[in-house]
């Protein structure tokens, strides 16, 4: 008789199974719930801000919309820092890879799983945060314009763009301390401060940057869409100083550049790291 073949199961339920499960993880430890109350209250604080100073009446629908965006990056940067510095990190750290790795389960679909779970709960909160902003744009002014959604799909583009190279440093990091650490410091201090830099030492327009290129976020409310400006273009005041603006097909280039190649090599380092005891 021949013996029955076992059935392993295919790619796509294996990339399943692991997202479910840590969903699941995040929801034990709270951190879902945690987020949104965040994105909740701020949101929530910033919309009702220019009422309670009595500017709402000066500004324009766009001038409403960007004032709350203003809070948005931190509040990305806190979602990968969250949800991605650790996830891979933390078979190693906390040796649940011993249970996991042995599994018929390729690398490669635990890293996908864990990704997608970290991108389904990142779009939830900032949908969250944008549902608040649009609902209250939408009581005040009666309308909501359609610029707010490429808003949206702008951040939904940059919060992967930073999971991606959160997943990186998860990949790498040895302390989920030290990586949570990074991935805050680098999108909140260091890349912004080569962004400022490079614009205002070198003179240059850092466009290959993530977070410069993330700011298509916000200005793509600005009506109509502003150009790049070196000195002597307007008469601008005593600060007659280049303005460089993201340029959203550019920037989005440069966003999925980071994305496929932070993801390219987070797999292949996931991939060649070994438990050690």
């Amino acid at each position: 008789m021949k013996m029955a073949q076992i059935q392993l199961p295919s790619q796509s339920s294996q990339i399943i199974t692991v997202c479910r499960f840590e969903l699941l993880k995040f929801l034990r430890g709270k951190k879902i719930l945690a987020n949104i109350g965040i994105a909740l209250a701020v949101s929530l604080v910033l919309v009702v801000t220019p009422q309670l100073i009595q500017i709402d009446s000066q500004l324009s629908v766009y001038d409403y919309l960007t004032f709350p965006l203003g809070f948005l990056p931190y509040l990305l940067v806190i979602s990968a820092a969250f949800f991605g510095s650790n996830s891979l990190l933390s078979e190693f750290h906390e040796r649940t890879g011993y249970a996991l790795f042995p599994n018929p389960v390729s690398k490669s679909s635990i890293w996908l799983g864990k990704f997608f779970a970290a991108e389904l709960v990142s779009f939830l909160i900032i949908g969250v945060y944008f549902g608040v902003i649009i609902t209250a744009t939408e009581l005040k002014y009666q309308t909501i314009p359609e610029e707010i959604f490429y808003s949206l799909g702008f951040a939904f583009v940059s919060v992967t763009s930073m999971m991606s190279i959160a997943f990186l440093v998860s990949s790498i990091f040895r302390g989920p301390t030290g990586a949570a650490v990074l991935v805050f410091f680098l999108f909140i201090m260091i890349l912004p401060i080569i962004d400022q830099v490079l614009i205002g030492f070198v003179d240059t327009k850092p466009w290959f940057t993530p977070t410069f290129s993330s700011k298509i976020i916000g200005t793509i409310l600005v009506i109509p869409y502003p150009s790049d400006l070196v000195p002597g273009d307007l008469p601008r005041g005593p600060f007659d100083v280049h303005r460089f603006v993201p340029y959203v097909s550019e920037s989005l280039l440069v966003l999925l550049g980071y994305i496929l190649v932070s993801s390219i090599l987070s797999i292949y380092a996931f991939k060649k790291r070994e438990m050690i005891s």
